[in-house]
């Protein structure tokens, strides 16, 4: 069963080792973005101002150290952009693939994909919730851009995703467990109230989201192509996720 986490530094990637998490999700930014768009504002990725590398060096050594435990890296270039902020995306985009151990990239913005389709991306190009992957349609118009993977919203029911997967089976999937700090809203409208403990975030109920968690381990747990997605690596919230696995 895989296991992917947010990553939010190197320390993070010591707990993440000790778990036995070996895929994980980061943001990247530098200078000169954050000079024109501040990060906090969800101006270059959804993470706001978690789980992101800073500059070049950060990510080198990111880099290093991912190898050393074979770990995969996704980088999340996953909110909505400008026409402005393409030329500084694609640099960007650039810069993280050529490490090895970064796999691909996260992405929901069309335009973006359209540039990427473009210049003949070559890594694993994955949906973000943003993308909106709700049926048949979406999944074939976004592999149309060479996407060859799918983050499911949260709403996703264990019925619908394995429908998905049944028609579906050469691609790759993310699914996230809900542990007690679920989003209640359908993801790829949330941008202008994603922030940490704002009153609009958290409203599953740790019991309802126990119990969803559950039902979505279950049904899917025998499917290799899936990963489990965790929202931070954070040792808590890695132990209430391992446990849920661990009752399967």
């Amino acid at each position: 069963m895989n296991i992917l986490c947010g990553c939010a530094s190197l320390k993070s990637i010591y707990i993440l080792d000790r778990y036995n998490i070996k895929n994980i999700y980061v943001g990247f930014y530098d200078e000169e973005s954050e000079k024109k768009w501040p990060i906090t504002f969800f101006t270059v990725n959804k993470r706001g101002s978690y789980s992101n590398f800073f500059g070049e060096e950060n990510f080198i050594r990111l880099n290093e150290e991912a190898l050393k435990r074979n770990i995969s890296v996704y980088v999340t270039f996953n909110s909505q952009y400008k026409k402005a902020q393409m030329d500084w995306l694609l640099k960007a985009i650039k810069f993280v693939s050529i490490f090895p151990s970064v796999k691909g990239i996260i992405v929901g913005d069309i335009n973006l994909l359209l540039k990427l389709k473009e210049i003949g991306y070559n890594k694993t190009i994955t949906i973000s919730t943003i993308g909106n992957v709700f049926n048949d349609y979406a999944i074939e118009f976004y592999t149309s851009l060479g996407a060859t993977r799918f983050v499911f919203d949260r709403q996703t029911t264990a019925k619908e995703i394995v429908c998905f997967l049944n028609k579906y089976p050469m691609y790759e999937y993310e699914i996230f467990l809900q542990l007690g700090i679920g989003c209640s809203f359908i993801d790829g409208y949330c941008n202008n109230i994603y922030i940490n403990n704002s009153p609009f975030c958290g409203s599953f109920t740790t019991r309802a989201s126990y119990k969803c968690n559950l039902c979505l381990l279950y049904y899917l747990k025998n499917y290799t192509n899936v990963s489990f997605k965790l929202n931070n690596g954070g040792s808590k919230v890695l132990a209430q996720g391992l446990s849920l696995v661990k009752l399967l």
